[in-house]
């Protein structure tokens, strides 16, 4: 069996890492850019009499945090899926956004959020996320398993391609089948599978 390829991908690993960054500038400067001049998007409305300090303050600490996730993203895309090593950097990366999370909100207390001015009265929306980061704590956790399965799934596609003495060692592991001709006398090699 010959390899096809390489294990890892430069440019799927951009292409993460440019998603991330869409996603961690480009999103949260459009909103900005919403909440000062909704015009710029077709929007008849006056924010004049509302401060948005606080929303800005989660969107600029986002932008902040974008490099970091481009790199992280950038890891787990370079990896391709089927490879342990993916799984490795996608835990590392979920535990990063998780306090890239805390980080955004602020580890919990926004404060002042929103104010309104509304003839010489203000009214202040003030938030404190308690519950919500161990909601979000426990919903990282989930993704653990979705990051085994695509594994499994793709493990043995990862191994045909890319590792042939692993796939070799994988296929006599997991298959009875006489179709593969190994027999008793077969020959295991010290391999990851």
């Amino acid at each position: 069996m010959k390899r096809s390829g390489k294990r890892y991908s430069i440019p799927l690993g951009l292409l993460a890492a440019g998603i991330s960054m869409l996603f961690y500038v480009l999103l949260p400067y459009a909103i900005k850019m919403l909440i000062k001049d909704p015009s710029m998007f077709g929007i008849d409305a006056d924010p004049s009499g509302i401060d948005f300090a606080g929303v800005e303050a989660m969107l600029d600490r986002a932008m902040l945090l974008s490099p970091v996730m481009a790199v992280m993203s950038f890891i787990v895309g370079f990896h391709r899926r089927g490879d342990k090593n993916r799984i490795y950097a996608q835990i590392v990366r979920m535990a990063v956004s998780y306090v890239g999370f805390l980080f955004i909100i602020n580890f919990g207390s926004l404060g002042k959020v929103i104010g309104f001015n509304s003839e010489g009265s203000e009214f202040v929306v003030e938030a404190f996320f308690t519950g919500v980061i161990g909601v979000m704590a426990l919903l990282n956790l989930l993704k653990i398993p979705i990051f085994y399965g695509e594994y499994r799934d793709n493990r043995e596609d990862f191994l045909e391609k890319y590792d042939p003495d692993g796939y070799e060692l994988f296929v006599m592991g997991h298959y009875e089948d006489e179709d593969y001709g190994y027999g008793t006398g077969r020959r295991r090699r010290r391999r990851w599978g």
